[in-house]
């Protein structure tokens, strides 16, 4: 039987690991470290520690038809994550942590081999896992198989690390700071092609155009224009449906409407 690849916990490895030591709840950032800062040792400052670390199941545990694991019985995976201090770790895991949810599985991108294919957004069987082909990173999360924590996360930092720096969750638009200036995703003719769209998506009924980037307000459904995630496609079904629901306001129907912009401190909001 195939190996089955999975998220684990961190703070469940250590209980395991270390059940005499307090774990480190600490988490640090995807491109943190867990190095000591006044340590000279490179492979040290390498270490990263975000919540998770992808493993392969290489006993017990396999998934129903489901495609849920079995809780029932402990499993025994082995930690592949180079960037992590369990890196090549075998370790046993009881059912308990499955069932608590310390264990979830993960999705099929296509990159196990290191190929780190990624697949662009026009390509829509690979993208979006039909007939079982990869994964990829999609432009909507709500179309990945396993959708968690770690599914979500990873998923953003890889398409962070290809500077698409936007990702959809159905109508929610997910923006994530690049901190660095990228030009070539701001123009006017960028911002035409989803006023565009969005004028297409009106004649032919579409609605208010609320989240339409890859269709996500459908659920992931695709249009002709074919255009990532953006600002300008949310700032374009905003404003389409606050004209729409004043014509709606005139007609004497009451339409409150409102704008919400979350995330912390220098997340890049404004």
């Amino acid at each position: 039987m195939e190996e089955a690849k999975v998220w684990v916990n961190t703070s469940t490895i250590h209980s395991i690991l270390h059940p005499d030591h307090a774990h480190n709840t600490r988490r640090l950032g995807m491109h943190g470290s867990l190095g000591d800062d006044n340590c000279d040792d490179s492979d040290s400052q390498r270490k990263i520690n975000w919540g998770w670390v992808p493993a392969t199941i290489t006993s017990g545990g396999h998934s129903g038809n489901d495609g849920a694991l079995d809780a029932t019985a402990s499993i025994t995976v082995r930690i592949e994550d180079e960037e992590s201090e369990y890196h090549r770790t075998s370790l046993e895991i009881p059912g308990g942590a499955i069932e608590k949810g310390h264990v979830v599985m993960a999705n099929y991108h296509g990159d196990e081999d290191g190929d780190d294919m990624g697949f662009d957004s026009d390509d829509d069987e690979q993208a979006f896992g039909l007939d079982g082909e990869p994964l990829g990173y999609p432009d909507d999360l709500i179309t990945l198989t396993h959708l968690h924590e770690p599914a979500v996360l990873h998923c953003l930092r890889k398409r962070f690390d290809q500077d698409k720096i936007y990702t959809n969750t159905g109508p929610i638009l997910i923006a994530l700071n690049p901190f660095k200036s990228c030009k070539s995703l701001y123009s006017d003719t960028i911002m035409k092609r989803y006023w565009e769209r969005g004028e297409a998506q009106m004649l032919m009924g579409g609605g208010s155009g609320e989240g339409n980037s890859g269709g996500s307000g459908g659920g992931g459904s695709r249009d002709d224009f074919n255009l990532a995630p953006h600002v300008y496609d949310l700032a374009d079904g905003t404003y389409r449906s606050m004209m729409l629901k004043i014509d709606l306001a005139r007609a004497g129907e009451k339409c409150d409407q409102s704008i919400l912009v979350s995330g912390e401190s220098g997340a890049g909001k404004t």
